[in-house]
């Protein structure tokens, strides 16, 4: 009956903007209607039909996607490298940007982005070594919690929280030990740093929808925002790369004012960014757009009032989303469109930020998070300024503006929408840390 009610309004509503958006989001979360029971009374046959359809809208979403990237994860200017000769150990390497020195928190375990089913892992003597990962092994269960002011991320042993992981000063291996507090306490060698966590799309005021890229010859340059490796731009001490390439860096030539990518290793001046009220400056120079709207360059002097001059890092506020009702937080399913509650994780999936009023995570900035009030459903669809991805966070209530209900992490991992209460389930609020 519901299935015969749906096709009238398709009829009659044809044509309606919100209409389209609903059987766009029916084609391809078919299979989690039926899992959500919206349509119990439906034949074998007709569910036979929707799982097909299901599947060839999986399939078709899932190549136009990419899969999620491994962090490169730094720690005093090196990165994460997993020791390939014993196959034992992780240390630290110069940063090379090869499989071994990706890396990724997920569910709580640090894991080799490689075809090596390897985790860090810590024995109750404090040594460090890497092991097959194991999901119920809690000697590989970490968290990361954010540092001051956003400085980074210490790795934390889960049920022993006073416990870091840290490099030795000299030998720059793995080592787990007392988390280092106090004032003015050197706590750089426990202090880590996830780029992709960090990276974000940087935007150029005066040119709206462009983001600072890299063409093929790694040429900066402005170009329609798209979320690939050479747009997300991470800051790490004062210089600036993308996630594409951690060995080159943003350079400015003090004579021509022309910016190109060189080697991070070098001491270069023009290597050194400062960010401050909008303005990116080298050299006591600001970057600013080129005049065809394409190119950048360091102008002669900084402007106040010349928005050529004012950059946006659009991600730098991504963060995972949870409720007070337990340490979960809210996860995309990039293959499927599917949100989730889930264990908190460092991963794109999760980190959730505010485009005006569309809610998105730096998974795939083309999916907005929507509210199909026909279908009940909350998912992830193309962004088409449609009313229902519009929404508000406000006194902890996460709503559509034009709805009167409130997003509510239900049981088993599950969230809809629900009349606003005080209940926990509906508190939700941006994580500052993330924990397993």
């Amino acid at each position: 009956m519901r299935l015969v009610l749906f096709c009238i309004l398709q009829i009659v509503f044809g044509t309606h903007p919100a209409a389209r958006i609903h059987t766009q989001v029916q084609g391809l979360t078919s299979s989690i209607v039926e899992a959500s029971g919206f349509i119990r009374d439906a034949s074998a046959k007709q569910r036979m039909m929707r799982s097909e359809l299901a599947k060839k809208s999986y399939e078709k979403s899932a190549s136009q996607r990419e899969e999620v990237q491994g962090n490169v994860v730094m720690n005093r200017e090196k990165c994460l490298d997993f020791d390939s000769n014993n196959g034992v150990t992780a240390k630290l390497q110069t940063c090379h940007n090869g499989g071994n020195q990706k890396w990724q928190l997920n569910k709580g375990h640090l894991k080799v982005m490689t075809e090596i089913n390897q985790c860090v892992s810590v024995t109750s003597q404090s040594f460090v070594f890497l092991t097959e990962c194991n999901t119920s092994d809690s000697s590989q269960k970490w968290y990361a919690s954010m540092g001051a002011a956003g400085e980074g991320h210490y790795l934390r042993k889960t049920g022993n929280e006073s416990q870091c992981l840290g490099t030795q000063q000299k030998k720059l291996t793995l080592i787990a030990s007392s988390c280092v507090s106090g004032k003015g306490a050197n706590r750089s060698h426990q202090k880590w740093y996830f780029a992709e966590s960090m990276a974000s799309l940087l935007s150029n005021k005066q040119v709206d929808g462009k983001c600072l890229d890299l063409d093929d010859g790694n040429v900066p340059r402005l170009a329609s925002c798209s979320n690939r490796k050479q747009q997300r731009w991470y800051r790490y001490k004062w210089r600036l790369r993308t996630i594409e390439d951690v060995k080159l860096c943003l350079h400015a030539n003090r004579n021509s004012g022309e910016v190109s990518m060189k080697s991070c290793a070098l001491t270069d001046e023009g290597l050194r960014w400062d960010f401050g009220g909008r303005r990116l400056k080298a050299l006591s120079r600001c970057l600013q757009r080129g005049a065809d709207n394409s190119l950048v360059q360091l102008a002669s002097t900084c402007e106040p009032d010349n928005t050529q001059q004012e950059w946006y890092f659009t991600q730098a506020s991504a963060l995972p989303l949870g409720t007070e009702k337990d340490n979960t937080c809210l996860g995309y399913h990039h293959k499927d469109g599917r949100v989730t509650m889930e264990e908190c994780s460092l991963i794109n999936g999760q980190a959730w930020y505010f485009d005006k009023e569309r809610l998105k995570t730096k998974q795939d900035i083309s999916k907005c998070l929507y509210y199909d009030k026909l279908a009940k459903l909350v998912i992830m669809i193309s962004c088409s300024g449609d009313s229902n991805e519009l929404w508000t966070l406000k006194n902890k209530k996460l709503k559509v503006e034009k709805q009167t209900k409130c997003l509510e992490y239900k049981s088993k991992a599950e969230v809809k929408m629900q009349t606003c209460s005080s209940v926990n389930r509906q508190r939700w609020f941006f994580l500052d840390s993330t924990a397993a």
